[in-house]
């Protein structure tokens, strides 16, 4: 049974990405006139700070951030909105990476399956660059679990696992030395596999499998979905709980993330040759306003702050950040540009990036 706390918390998160997904096709157009995005990291051997001091350090930070740039009732209402998040208590039931988003209409969170670099921006746009590519995958997918005694689709995201069906296997335990036994169990399998594709075949959500190797085995003879990834759970079901499962799938979600981004790479070099990549700002942004960019690569702990003409791509200012007023960060209108016309953005850290560049875009 989901507790109302699990449940409100289900909600919130499912409401945000929502949002985040419907700002992100908007294109040009905006929710609001100025926004908040918070980014608080997980818990690693890197941060000397604890999680919940640096939070409360943050939550400082946003308050005066609010309030250098917004005239007081309006820094107050975003206050107000982001207070009934209850965030305090919201951190405290997770070790994940957490992203908060407040505009005049709005006020969220998602959780977020890998590091983040944490920052407070209060902007004329949404700051997501941190979790684009996040976003972009929908923060959905499948797990399919076969054990001894029962298959069960499972629906999950970056928040928690929900059943969703179950085809029971009690055969799969009873008289194995008969010689049919295997036969037995592939029809049992047969028939979850059957049950099972009703439901996600149109979905497109990357699919988990998870279960013994000999199970497992069987069931990729009868499995039609192509969204079943390569990567397993190998593990006897029957001694595993809720709670490893979801930070299993995770797992393989944030590796294959990691290995996408090894793939755009060495993609670089080989579109380098042929003359498809960009390296100057100034000419990634009109060429993202063309619509002309396959794969953008920007630094994930870099800012350029200032305004991007979302319609010339010109950079009409180049500024550092200035706490008076609320700025853009370019890399970050960039990237959402690039998606809005069908394109894709991976997120290096700087010293990552195959040239000391902020920004490169390869083209199709």
């Amino acid at each position: 049974m989901i507790s109302k706390d699990i449940n409100k918390t289900h909600v919130i998160v499912n409401a945000t990405m929502e949002f985040l997904t419907q700002y992100l096709s908007k294109k040009n157009k905006v929710e609001s006139d100025v926004y908040l995005s918070f980014y608080l990291s997980e818990e690693n051997e890197g941060f000397t700070i604890s999680r919940s001091v640096r939070f409360s350090m943050m939550l400082r930070v946003v308050e005066l951030t609010l309030k250098s740039q917004l005239n007081p009732r309006l820094a107050e209402k975003f206050m107000e909105q982001f207070h009934k998040l209850n965030p305090t208590e919201v951190v405290k039931s997770s070790k994940m990476s957490m992203a908060f988003f407040v505009s005049e209409k709005f006020a969220g969170f998602i959780f977020v399956p890998f590091p983040v670099f944490e920052n407070v921006i209060v902007a004329r746009s949404l700051h997501l660059k941190p979790i684009l590519s996040w976003i972009k995958s929908g923060d959905q997918f499948y797990l399919i679990t076969v054990s001894s005694k029962i298959c069960r689709l499972i629906k999950g995201d970056s928040f928690s696992l929900t059943d969703i069906d179950s085809v029971t296997l009690t055969n799969l335990t009873e008289e194995k030395s008969r010689p049919n036994d295997k036969k037995n169990k592939l029809k049992l399998i047969s028939q979850a596999e059957e049950q099972f594709y009703q439901v996600v075949k149109n979905d497109n959500y990357p699919i988990i499998m998870g279960g013994t190797e000999e199970l497992l085995s069987l069931y990729k003879k009868v499995n039609r979905d192509s969204d079943v990834l390569k990567e397993r759970i190998i593990v006897n079901l029957d001694r595993i709980d809720f709670d490893k499962l979801h930070e299993d799938c995770l797992v393989i979600l944030n590796t294959i993330r990691t290995n996408n981004e090894h793939s755009v790479l060495a993609h670089y070099h080989e579109m380098k040759y042929y003359g498809k990549v960009l390296e100057e700002l100034n000419e990634i942004t009109i060429a993202a306003i063309q619509g002309r960019i396959r794969n953008l690569m920007i630094a994930s702990d870099r800012f350029l702050w200032g305004s991007l003409d979302k319609v010339t791509g010109k950079i009409t200012s180049h500024i550092n950040k200035n706490l008076a007023i609320p700025e853009d960060d370019i890399l970050d209108d960039l990237a959402e540009i690039v998606i809005a016309r069908g394109g894709s953005v991976t997120l290096l850290k700087h010293n990552e990036m195959p040239s000391d560049n902020e920004a490169i875009a390869l083209l199709k």
